[in-house]
């Protein structure tokens, strides 16, 4: 299995993590930026929109559960009403930060929780709607071969296929939760290894030695993982080495 073209680094900034974001941007090409929900306000948005238009990366959305407490990795049991206007509220807070720097926002990805719920079609289907009114021209960010993703594709929304370079995999093409021993891959040389397979179309390993096929338009790593910037480098530095 080929694919059509290189897929793009992507990571989740403005969480506060204890990797600075100024480290990672060199080496990505899309930012994710947390615009309120589980974390971020005003400062750290601008800032890291400033930033990334420095280094010429995208820059979109990373909105999630309204759930600092838990930093959006908890699903609430929100009524669509609330939590559509949670989520207008946090992309269309961002997407005014971008536009008064004179830029825009290319995509949305849902952050935790909220990233796997999606799952649920009528769930995947709020997401789009909101993104649609907000945000009309932005791609959705999903799991390659996700239930998302495809509620997507048939509400004809644009989509980045997203794979992950730090995360383990399970048999069915989903992420390992996080609490399972060895989910989160810190060693950077695996994370970089992994990416290159998945980009050169031989899958991800997953935890019981298989491989899943993955063609991805994108691959992410996560700002909040042990050893993040060094992940940053080698990962963006194999992908780089991959012909357009």
């Amino acid at each position: 299995m080929t694919n059509p073209a290189r897929p793009f680094l992507n990571c989740d900034l403005g969480e506060d993590s204890a990797t600075p974001d100024h480290l990672l941007m060199p080496w990505i090409a899309a930012a994710n930026v947390a615009c309120g929900g589980h974390t971020g306000d005003h400062a750290s948005m601008r800032r890291v929109v400033t930033l990334a238009l420095s280094h010429s990366v995208r820059i979109g959305a990373h909105p999630s559960y309204p759930d600092q407490r838990h930093f959006g990795r908890v699903v609430l049991n929100l009524s669509p009403e609330a939590l559509k206007s949670s989520l207008a509220a946090q992309i269309t807070t961002l997407r005014t930060i971008a536009r008064s720097l004179g830029t825009d926002l290319t995509h949305v990805k849902p952050h935790g929780a909220l990233y796997h719920a999606c799952e649920d079609p009528a769930l995947a289907t709020l997401l789009a709607r909101v993104v649609e009114a907000t945000c009309p021209h932005a791609a959705l960010v999903g799991r390659c071969g996700s239930r998302a993703v495809d509620t997507w594709l048939r509400l004809g929304r644009p989509v980045w296929h997203e794979a992950f370079a730090d995360r383990l995999y399970l048999d069915d093409g989903s992420l390992a939760p996080r609490s399972a021993p060895g989910a989160v891959i810190a060693d950077p040389d695996r994370a970089a290894s992994q990416a290159l397979r998945i980009a050169q179309g031989q899958g991800a390993p997953t935890a019981s030695g298989g491989s899943i096929p993955l063609r991805p338009t994108t691959i992410c790593i996560h700002s909040d993982s042990p050893g993040a910037a060094l992940t940053a480098q080698r990962v963006g530095s194999a992908l780089r080495t991959l012909p357009p």
